[in-house]
């Protein structure tokens, strides 16, 4: 599969939240930017980015006090909260699921049907993230 990008001529610089807002609306996996100096050019590149995240909503914790002794209940074991996962495009929409768990197989087929290839995925470092460069995407912690 091939990444497309978009290419912006400017005649000078404008503001990078605008280049990455129109970035965004270009809606492919990278925007470039272009000035020309004299006789040369410069170039920038904008990756939409988003951020994804797993979550646990409503229910109560079970065995608190055992939990808290054993060094904290860790990613819902032991709750009967529900699992969430989230996708996050930075300054615009928000994608959320209820999910059966939050191991790989589940949250990397989310991840490959929502983000565009090439796109930046910021997340927390939950082992269930560890494939997501793997898959065609920039990840950053």
């Amino acid at each position: 599969m091939e990444n497309l990008a978009a290419v912006c001529i400017l005649d000078k610089w404008i503001d990078e939240e605008k280049m990455q807002m129109i970035g965004a609306e270009n809606n492919l996996a990278e925007t470039a930017f272009i000035v020309r100096k004299e006789n040369d050019f410069e170039i920038r590149w904008f990756t939409p980015s988003v951020e994804v995240d797993e979550n646990y909503i409503g229910g109560q914790w079970k065995n608190k006090r055992h939990s808290a002794k054993a060094g904290g209940s860790k990613r819902g074991r032991r709750t009967s909260k529900t699992p969430v996962f989230s996708i996050s495009c930075r300054g615009r929409k928000v994608w959320a699921q209820v999910v059966d768990n939050v191991e790989a197989k589940t949250l990397l087929p989310l991840i490959s049907r929502w983000v565009k290839l090439g796109c930046m995925v910021c997340s927390d470092t939950w082992k269930s993230y560890t494939g997501v460069a793997a898959n065609g995407y920039v990840h950053r912690w």
